[in-house]
Formats: C-alpha cells, structure tokens, sequence
C-alpha cells in the first residue's frame, strides 16, 4: 500500500521466482542488508564491506546499480580511497572528472602565467604534481606555440610532455583523448583561440554540463573491476552479485507534486502554486487533485519496474543497502521491501 495526498494505491507483491524449473529460493537467504546509522556513510560502509570481500573474490562478480547518476561519484571517490578497482559504465559526469578540471587549471596557467591563483592550481594538477620545475619546463618549451597552436594540438602537447598514456588510469588517459577530441571538433566548426576554449570548457564544468565519460576498450582480459552504472544501463545484463545503495532515497517530492502537470484525461494544464507575496496561500486549478493522482500512479508504478528491474540483475546475490533509521512513512524503495 502507497499513501498520497490524493487516496491509497495498492500494488500487489509478487515474489521473486528463481531461472531453473522446480528450483526454490528464500530472499532471506540470497539477500543481505547493509543498513547504516544517520552518521556513516553508505559509500564508505559498502567500501568496507566490499574490501573484505575481494581479500578472497574477483571484484569483476560484483556491481553497484544507482538510481540516479549523480549517486556514484561519493562511492567513486571512497573506492578511489580504499583502493578497490572499480569501472564506471555510461557516467555522465565527464566535465566534473578531476583530469578534466586539471586540464582546464593547467590550460589558464599556460595561457595567464602571471596570475598566481593559476600558478598554484596547475601546481596541484594531475600533470603536474607539485613539481616547480616541471611546471617551468613545459611553460617554456610550450610558450612560443600557443600562438600557432590550436586548443587540441596543445592539449597534445601537454599530455607527450607528461607521458600521460604512461601516467595516468586507462578511463583518465581516455578522458584526455575525448577532451581533446572535443577541442579539435570545435576548433573545426568555429576555429576558436585558446582564450575562448578555456571559457568554454570553464562554463561547461561549472554548468556541470550532462556528458559520458569516454569508452575505454580493455585488451588486457586480466583486468578484474567493480561495476558501477544506472538500473536503467543495466536492463539486459547480469553479474553474480549486484549491490543496491540508497534505498531510503525519497521519490521525487518535486516529481510527485509538481506545480503544473498535464492531465492526460482531461487534456488540460493544472497547477498548483503559492501566491507570491502571501506564503502559505496556494492558488489550485480544478483537476489539480485528480491530475496528481494520476501522475501518481505512472510515478510509483515506473519506480515499481525500475526496482523489479534492479532486484532481477543478480545471479546469484542481492546486497541492499539503506537507512538503520529509516521511518516507515517514508516513500522510498527499502520501504517497498520486506526486512527479515
């Protein structure tokens, strides 16, 4: 049973059967919760948990679905941490990647050597790394190019200079390659300077602009990672044992309630708003009510198939993760699963 604003919705259980014919399985015993107080981190519990773990397993069996993207970069940075290979299929946080932002710091160093703020930043850069010395070097040898260069054949210069195909993880060094690519593009179509690559780049990092992170072909068949990815990406595939983070993670008030929401019955616009000088005084439209009921209900019954879809991607083992406190009003997916 769902409450809302508007009635009840009763969406009916229906157990989770097993592949083979006859076969018979209990949740209980091919799931385990990892359930944390309101002071620890979820990423960092799962990291724990996950370390232990790979002491004795391949970490290629395991892989974290998200509902959201923007769930995975605190596990991407706790994995970092606890030094646990992981790969992350269709993220689309290209322009918040740290080698991408270094390049932009190194970029306005080279371009404004005189301002200091640039010079300690490029400092600190994955290129760099606090290395004066290499810092002047490059300044030097790359100093009379800019003027001829273009953006992506500095860029090139930059990543020979620091032996990046050399220095950095696979998905970084393919990171690069697209920033530059993306540069070339650019220069092409607009023929633009340095100067107006670097506002762009900047303006596409702090607009945190939606874009994947580049594909990375592994030839080396021994490599062994942690999968990392959407419910949505993971429609068709399976892995042995899949972790599910952030099940007390509210549904979408804002989806749930909009202000104005199209009643599909009616084919009209309904809203519902508070007045502007007058807080706590709402103007609603007549079918408001009736048109969030039914927006409703395609919300919950769409998040319903997306969980059905996460809890079907194990082979073998469920590991669900949520809240030790989470209350029982709250519309959330570990609410919408029985904890033995």
């Amino acid at each position: 049973m769902i409450n809302t604003r508007g009635g009840n919705y009763t969406f009916y259980q229906e157990p989770l059967k097993p592949k083979e014919e006859g076969a018979h399985i209990s949740f209980s015993e091919i799931s385990e919760w990892i359930l944390c107080n309101p002071t620890e981190s979820q990423a960092k519990k799962v990291a724990e948990w996950l370390k232990k773990k790979l002491s004795n397993d391949d970490p290629s069996r395991y892989c974290l679905l998200f509902r959201k993207n923007f769930e995975i970069k605190a596990f991407e940075k706790e994995f970092t941490n606890q030094k646990i290979p992981f790969k992350v299929i269709g993220s689309g946080d290209f322009y918040n990647c740290r080698e991408i932002i270094d390049a932009l710091k190194l970029l306005q160093y080279l371009y404004m050597p005189t301002m200091s703020k640039y010079a300690f930043e490029a400092l600190g850069t994955i290129f760099i790394n606090y290395d004066r010395s290499k810092l002047d070097e490059l300044y030097r040898n790359i100093k009379p190019l800019i003027p001829k260069f273009t953006p992506a054949q500095i860029l090139d210069y930059i990543y020979k200079f620091t032996l990046a195909h050399k220095a950095y993880p696979k998905q970084a060094y393919a990171n690069l390659v697209k920033l530059k690519q993306l540069a070339r593009d650019l220069g092409f179509n607009e023929h633009i300077t340095l100067g107006q690559f670097i506002q762009w780049l900047s303006a596409m990092i702090q607009a945190e602009k939606d874009e994947p992170q580049a594909d990375v072909l592994d030839v080396d068949s021994d490599d062994r990672y942690v999968t990392m990815m959407t419910i949505h990406k993971a429609k068709g595939l399976e892995f042995p044992i899949v972790i599910l983070p952030n099940l007390d993670q509210s549904i979408s008030q804002r989806a749930l309630n909009p202000e104005i929401l199209y009643h599909r019955h009616q084919m009209t616009l309904e809203f519902c708003y508070e007045k502007y000088y007058s807080t706590g005084t709402k103007i609603v439209s007549k079918n408001y009510e009736e048109a969030v009921n039914l927006n409703q209900y395609s919300i919950y019954s769409e998040e319903l198939r997306v969980l059905y879809v996460a809890l079907t991607r194990a082979k073998e083992k469920l590991v669900l993760v949520g809240s030790a406190n989470c209350p029982e009003s709250k519309i959330c997916y570990q609410n919408w699963l029985k904890i033995d």
